[in-house]
């Protein structure tokens, strides 16, 4: 889709501001198409409601210090009504955080109707938003559970969106989530390999102990850069930086960019490590936040 691919352009060149309005464009575009074709506006209302929610969620976060009363004061403003006839004067923050996050994702799910073209919109909107953080030089790591959220619909959007899972491993491993990462990058490898995922596969193995899984992946990752003319070192432990379990409990977020993916070459699957069983559903993500992420499925034939 032409937003989209001018978007991811423009992400690149920095110019996160247009991009984002491209991505938006994009998701746009499809709900009016599918509102079109069933003559009605249900689409484009929950693309309204869903990225409202994003917002007002963004503006909670910086409210949400346990014991802060602004935050309350916010809801009574904001028009996302996730938390309509809750006792807010009695909820804790992080999940107020959570029924936002929950409403947007499946807003932007009902937008969307799962379009494949929609998923790589919502994983574009993920990188302007880490790369905003990383411009701005922030440190409340507030982007990082928004991105989550975001790389995270785009994969229930479709499954076979492997750039979403990778990035996906990128910000569960640097909060700590280990298992989660490791989960999410093999299902970025059995969709479509290529150098980045395998790396960043070797590295997370490397950390969880799996010396062989990952000399496999890194060996992979060598073998495929070669072949793709890319002459870095494919060193397992270079490809991505981790925070400790003691940072993700204090909830600072990832300081850098997310490794970003370019086009992977055409390459024969059974090439690279599949998945050895159907990952569980994990529990809470961000502990304090009370984030959960379903358990990512092997991916099928797009449809």
């Amino acid at each position: 889709m032409e937003h989209v691919n001018y978007g991811l352009d423009l992400t690149r060149r920095g110019a996160l501001f247009s991009a984002r309005k491209e991505f938006v464009a994009a998701l746009e575009a499809i709900a009016h198409a599918k509102d079109a074709a069933g003559a009605t506006r249900k689409h484009i209302r929950a693309l309204n409601e869903g990225l409202v929610a994003l917002e007002e969620a963004a503006e909670l976060a910086e409210h949400s210090a346990p014991g802060a009363i602004e935050w309350q004061r916010l809801v009574a403003r904001h028009r996302t009504p996730a938390l309509e006839g809750q006792p807010v004067d009695r909820m804790h923050p992080y999940a107020a955080l959570q029924a936002y996050y929950s409403y947007a994702q499946q807003r932007l799910l009902v937008a969307t109707d799962r379009e494949p073209a929609a998923s790589r919109a919502l994983y574009g909107i993920a990188r302007v938003e880490l790369t905003e953080q990383g411009v701005g030089g922030s440190a409340d790591g507030q982007s990082g559970p928004q991105a989550l959220v975001l790389h995270q619909t785009a994969l229930m959007a479709d499954p076979m969106n492997h750039r979403a899972a990778n990035e996906l491993g990128v910000l569960l491993g640097r909060y700590g989530q280990l298992a989660r990462a490791r989960e999410a990058f093999s299902h970025s490898v059995a969709i479509r390999p290529d150098a980045e995922n395998l790396r960043n596969l070797a590295r997370v193995q490397h950390m969880l102990g799996n010396s062989g899984a990952a000399d496999v992946a890194h060996r992979q990752a060598t073998q495929i850069a070669a072949w793709a003319g890319d002459r870095r070192p494919a060193d397992p432990q270079a490809a991505i930086n981790f925070v400790d379990p003691a940072t993700f409990a204090s909830m600072n977020g990832p300081a850098d960019v997310p490794v970003g993916s370019r086009p992977a070459p055409a390459v024969n699957p059974q090439a690279a490590p599949q998945p050895q069983q159907r990952p569980a559903p994990p529990q809470n993500v961000f502990e304090r936040l009370g984030l959960n992420l379903p358990g990512l499925t092997q991916p099928t034939t797009r449809r």
